[in-house]
């Protein structure tokens, strides 16, 4: 808690400061991001330097030789380059903490990349902003991605800590992560016991959950009074990166997707999928999701959640969405939009959510989606061995404790699929 709170003096000192000549303004965003990155790594900040210069050298060569597909090219050089700096920073511990920093860069490298592929950027920027975009305080640490074009439209008109509504957004914010945080270490071990196996899945996929929203209200907090230009997406928050009723009270894994971390999902939707819809839709989730995983850096159990997280929404989708054509209800994956009347205004369903059959099925969907996100989420509980390494076998062997009755879940919708479509 001490080291956020340090973060957000950072950020309220960078607020000012972005208001000085643009050199002094992409010089003390560097200097300030390396001092959060210290304060959070210690040495293994270093880390996180490196990855930003030689993307940079990277993405040099690919300007000057006039290089084709340069989005594509800085993917696998991100990908080879997170993997090489794991490999040879034997304390894993070390790399757990960066990963999510590591992240971060790699997506600004990539979005830049793409952006002066297709001349939205006429060119590489100079290496003084190039470092204080990547190395920005508000979201070097803690994330969310934020667009090369919004951190250089941080100027006086953008600067509004003054106003009264920023100033509450900034403290909810920052309160919603502190309550998260104490849910994640200190009350749900009691609140849930050990008496009940499918409890202590709930449970412990829970606190994992419970510790991501902690660092995306974290991270929205840092972002507003950094004074980052940005889009307003809640009139409560002003800015959103998780939505936590739509991953603990789902409809479908769909929004659970998309909710889980709304920037990242627009960036890889922008960036990552539209690149890969060329080669089929199936083929362009599952390479999305590879893609994906792999900038998470060298993690087995993190890639086998990615991509059944990714295999399981796209069953469901399909399965769903057939049925409802079949029965001609809202009972697709995304909620059907009801007008005033009562009627079906996205698909022209004659059974709309009035009906309590309808509800049924969703409800049904619901409550399978919950026990599927309790399965998935207990393979991230990253347990650390003797050796002082994250233990595969003991990862693995939870869902084998659990019989994979996750997967088998899925596979029954799938069967479900294959009969009701023919």
């Amino acid at each position: 808690m001490h080291n956020t709170f340090q973060l957000i003096h950072y950020n309220f000192l960078y607020s000012f400061l972005a208001l000085l000549p643009e050199f002094l303004k992409h010089l003390s965003s560097s200097l300030l991001g390396f001092l959060s990155t210290f304060i959070f790594f210690t040495n293994g900040n270093y880390y996180v330097i490196l990855l930003a210069f030689i993307s940079y050298g990277f993405l040099k060569l690919l300007q000057f030789y006039n290089v084709r597909r340069k989005g594509i090219l800085s993917i696998a050089f991100q990908i080879i380059t997170i993997f090489s700096c794991e490999i040879i920073e034997r304390d894993t511990t070390i790399w757990q903490n960066l990963r999510g920093s590591a992240l971060i860069i790699s997506m600004k490298t990539i979005s830049l990349a793409f952006d002066i592929g297709s001349n939205k950027l006429n060119k590489l920027p100079a290496i003084y902003v190039y470092a204080g975009y990547m190395l920005c305080p508000a979201n070097v640490v803690l994330g969310p991605f934020v667009s090369y074009t919004s951190y250089c439209q941080t100027s006086p008109k953008t600067f509004k800590l003054v106003s009264l509504k920023v100033f509450f957004q900034a403290f909810l914010n920052s309160l919603m992560s502190i309550v998260f945080i104490f849910l994640s270490t200190c009350f749900l071990n009691y609140l849930l016991s050990d008496d009940v196996s499918f409890f202590v899945t709930y449970r412990d996929a829970l606190i994992f959950r419970c510790s991501h929203y902690f660092v995306s209200f974290m991270s929205v907090a840092c972002l507003i009074i950094s004074g980052i230009d940005y889009r307003s997406s809640s009139e409560v928050f002003g800015y959103q990166v998780t939505r936590p009723l739509d991953i603990e009270l789902p409809r479908s894994l769909v929004p659970v997707v998309i909710s889980w971390n709304i920037p990242i999902h627009l960036w890889i939707k922008s960036y990552i999928f539209e690149n890969l819809k060329r080669y089929g839709k199936f083929k362009a989730i599952i390479l999305t999701y590879l893609i994906s995983s792999s900038l998470h850096g060298l993690n087995v159990q993190l890639a086998a959640v990615l991509l059944s997280i990714g295999i399981f929404s796209y069953v469901e989708f399909r399965l769903r969405n057939l049925l409802a054509e079949i029965l001609d209800a809202c009972i697709a994956a995304n909620k059907c939009l009801i007008d005033s009347k009562g009627c079906c205004i996205t698909k022209g369903h004659e059974f709309t959510t009035k009906l309590h059959w309808v509800k049924l099925i969703n409800f049904i969907f619901g409550v399978f989606t919950i026990v599927l996100l309790a399965y998935l989420g207990v393979l991230l509980d990253t347990s650390i061995d003797g050796n002082n390494e994250f233990s595969l076998h003991t990862n693995l062997k939870k869902w084998y404790d659990l019989n994979f009755f996750g997967h088998i879940i899925v596979l029954i919708w799938y069967i479900m699929y294959l009969i009701s479509k023919n």
